[in-house]
């Protein structure tokens, strides 16, 4: 089906069920989404903010008898914004006067103060983030007894451009980007239900990764400060002034774990 509504916004999905055979069957499911943009960046080119969203899911389960059964799961998604920032409260109400990048703003003679004043911000400037995941579901029964076996995997990739001055020159800009990977797998063994005693015991690990690859804060601003202050002068070869703070963290999990109930009568179990 496909759904449309104000400001440009535009949207389709469906859903597709495939049974294959009688132990094999397949389903998909996909979404697109996003809008245009309402109000023009003229720095750009273009109306802003604009986004565009798609997803998709593949489930598969296969069932060869009643002793086995096995479900995959995999779905991604792709999700882009490009927007645009505008400088509120500027000029500020007295006694305060117009500084930073509210007078650089005011210099240039571009239109400020929010909605309706305008989007000054140079581009390109938003926020990327893909992400993926998958899950591997297995049973296995024998003797009135089950083992689970579980198996993830989960992955996001982020970047994200702002400019934050809110001018069309270059003064103050992020550029941050980020991405996260964890895989996992759990067994777990159930008893027999309906007996006087119940139990379940399970075995779980983890091992993921954070990696900002790297972050950068740019300081535009400060070269001129730097270009005119002879103290500064070793570092205007290195001009325009940056931090880059990159970062890696590791974790792992181990996890054992269980569960049991005591049916002492009809009314009464201890858990």
């Amino acid at each position: 089906r496909a759904l449309y509504g104000e400001f440009g916004q535009f949207g389709a999905e469906g859903v597709v069920n495939v049974p294959l055979s009688g132990t094999f069957a397949v389903r998909a499911a996909a979404n697109v989404n996003g809008q245009d943009g309402w109000q023009t960046n003229p720095y750009v080119g273009e109306k802003q903010p604009n986004m565009k969203n798609m997803g998709g899911r593949l489930s598969a389960m296969w069932s060869p008898s009643a002793d086995f059964d096995m479900t995959l799961k995999v779905e991604g998604s792709s999700n882009k914004s490009r927007t645009g920032q505008a400088i509120a409260n500027c000029p500020p109400p007295a006694p305060f006067v117009a500084s930073g990048t509210c007078a650089a703003a005011l210099n240039m003679g571009i239109p400020i103060s929010g909605l309706g004043g305008g989007i000054n911000t140079s581009g390109p400037q938003g926020i990327n983030l893909d992400t993926f995941e998958s899950v591997l579901t297995a049973n296995y029964r024998f003797s009135d007894f089950t083992l689970t076996s579980t198996t993830g995997f989960s992955h996001f990739k982020s970047l994200q451009h702002l400019d934050a001055d809110a001018t069309p020159s270059d003064r103050l800009n992020y550029n941050i980007a980020e991405k996260y990977d964890q895989f996992s797998q759990e067994l777990r063994l159930s008893s027999p239900t309906g007996q006087p005693f119940e139990y379940m015991v399970g075995a779980y690990f983890q091992t993921d990764r954070t990696v900002g690859d790297p972050g950068t804060l740019t300081y535009f601003f400060l070269t001129p400060t730097i270009n005119s202050t002879p103290r500064l002068a070793p570092l205007v070869p290195y001009t325009p002034i940056a931090q880059s703070p990159y970062y890696r963290q590791l974790a792992q999990v181990y996890s054992i774990f269980g569960s049991a109930t005591w049916h002492l009568t009809d009314t009464l179990r201890i858990n």
